[in-house]
């Protein structure tokens, strides 16, 4: 298994988590996902992993600290839904419990896939009628990747929204 090396916000090299297997344990304690207690050593590591991919592919206010960097934080400019500044060399604990969630969420049995392995034939309809087959895209069932509500709230205010287009003056 690949060693889990975590950020503390001061750049650390190798880093690829915000977070140990045992700290996303006590999170999962603490809001009662007995899920996570049940999983074997490997597949809560692979599910941190999953999780931070997720949270990885989400695009957050602010940038990165250096070019060089690892991972999306530390991050500078960063300011919360307040409007207060959080701190560059630190990893924001809201962060840090979106982690939990998508960890937990990424665990094989979740009701929740944060990153499902479909492609646009699975959004694809196909009747057949009378010998005649029609084809058309499935626009009912959402978008690609499910979202977790839990994780949306968590992050209020640090992740940009997909619906706003900043516009810069220069």
């Amino acid at each position: 298994m690949t060693d889990i090396i975590v950020e503390d916000g001061s750049t650390v090299s190798g880093s690829n988590s915000y977070i140990t297997v045992s700290g996303v344990g006590v999170y999962a304690t603490d809001y009662g996902y007995n899920d996570w207690d049940s999983a074997s050593d490997t597949v809560k590591q692979q599910a941190l992993f999953k999780g931070m991919r997720y949270i990885e592919g989400l695009s957050f206010k602010g940038t990165r600290r250096t070019d060089d960097q690892e991972l999306a934080f530390p991050r500078s400019g960063l300011y919360d839904r307040d409007d207060y500044l959080i701190e560059e060399d630190t990893i924001p604990s809201k962060v840090i419990k979106a982690l939990c969630e998508a960890s937990i969420l990424s665990l094989p049995d979740s009701d929740i896939t944060l990153q499902p392995a479909t492609d646009r034939d699975d959004y694809r309809k196909k009747l057949n009628i009378a010998g005649v087959i029609i084809e058309e895209w499935d626009t009912d069932r959402g978008l690609i990747r499910s979202k977790s509500i839990a994780i949306n709230d968590i992050l209020k205010g640090l992740v940009k929204s997909s619906f706003i287009v900043e516009v810069k003056r220069g």
